[in-house]
């Protein structure tokens, strides 16, 4: 006689909860949940496959999950990857008839990282009596992990562990998209101060820079900036410029290179602290027949406004001119090309004929 009918059996339906983590710079994690159907058949492993295209072309490496006593979830592990490398994962269920459709995890893709290495180009330069400016670069190793913010930390110890209270000692995260320096404000003179920078990936707090060590003084201004020279009357070069907005020790106070911000004022000032904490007592122009300024026509005037006209010149002669800020203490570098940041083409203008 014949047996009583038998259900037909297919492959499983895909995995639910499929979710992908990171574990280590070598290390991926999968969990995932049994499919809603398991084909008609006892599900006996899962496959999990792993590539670097998001469409599974190429190269695609799969490992089985094949102890099931447990019950879901499930997990597993995927060893000897790439650090840094995104890696894509999909799990599928197997049984008695094969593996059925594949289940893409969620977030659809992860990469391998670990704490990033210390910043680098570290340096730290006094901006006043009262400031100390921090500039750093990315690390050179970032982990296999964007680098999302720098914690810079700063104490009156080497140990980083006085008793001072802030703004002696403290810490603060920058964003890295707003700035690859920071400046210290309030600090008291002649104090020397510890300050060291770390990198923050989504792995943590990343390995701590050298610390560097420098105590707030007066010193020079920072240079003029936005530089200009236009034909004047007979004989004439008229120049102007803006007050310094970057440091002496050419850190900008925030911000980036590119695009500096201005420094922070002082408590109980008024302007920013590029003057080197001392304030401005005049500026000092030079225009010259030569681009090296040695030029026997060559002519320097001072001026306490930020714009002056050279007279005296001879007509229809080129001349080149710089600029410069002095305080108490000294004078800066000159500033003798164009731009917000004196990096561009060096200015000059002609003295026009009557």
């Amino acid at each position: 006689a014949a047996g009583p009918p038998r259900k037909p059996m297919t492959t499983p339906g895909p995995p639910t909860s499929v979710v992908l983590s990171t574990v280590s710079a070598s290390q991926l994690r999968t969990q995932f949940s049994s499919p809603t159907w398991d084909g008609g058949d006892e599900i006996t492993s899962y496959k999990v496959e792993y590539a670097t295209s998001a469409s599974f072309l190429g190269e695609v490496k799969s490992v089985a999950v094949t102890y099931l006593d447990g019950g879901s979830p499930f997990y597993k592990t995927v060893s000897g990857l790439d650090k840094g490398q995104r890696y894509y994962v999909r799990v599928s269920a197997c049984n008695g008839q094969g593996c059925g459709t594949p289940q893409g995890s969620a977030p659809s893709s992860a990469a391998p990282y670990e704490e990033s290495g210390a910043p680098s180009n570290v340096v730290l330069g006094v901006t006043s009596d009262s400031m100390l400016t921090l500039g750093y670069g990315y690390p050179e190793d970032d982990g296999g992990d964007s680098i999302t913010a720098y914690r810079v930390e700063w104490d009156t110890s080497s140990s980083f562990n006085s008793l001072s209270a802030s703004p002696h000692k403290g810490t603060v995260d920058v964003d890295a998209t707003v700035a690859l320096s920071y400046t210290i404000d309030e600090l008291s003179p002649s104090t020397t101060y510890y300050v060291k920078v770390s990198a923050i990936n989504a792995a943590g707090y990343g390995a701590p820079s050298a610390t560097l060590s420098a105590a707030p003084d007066l010193v020079i201004p920072g240079a003029p900036r936005s530089l200009s020279a236009a034909p004047g009357g007979e004989g004439e070069v008229d120049v102007a410029w803006l007050y310094p907005r970057v440091p002496h020790h050419g850190i900008p106070c925030a911000a980036f290179a590119a695009n500096p911000s201005e420094c922070p004022v002082a408590l109980g000032g008024a302007l920013p602290e590029s003057t080197g904490g001392a304030a401005l007592l005049e500026y000092e122009i030079t225009a010259s027949e030569s681009p090296l300024f040695d030029g026997t026509d060559t002519h320097t005037v001072t001026t306490s406004s930020t714009s002056v006209t050279v007279s005296g010149l001879t007509p229809d002669r080129r001349y080149y001119v710089r600029v410069a800020a002095r305080n108490s203490v000294g004078t800066s570098a000159f500033c003798e090309n164009e731009g917000t940041t004196c990096t561009g083409a060096q200015l000059s203008a002609v003295a026009p004929a009557g």
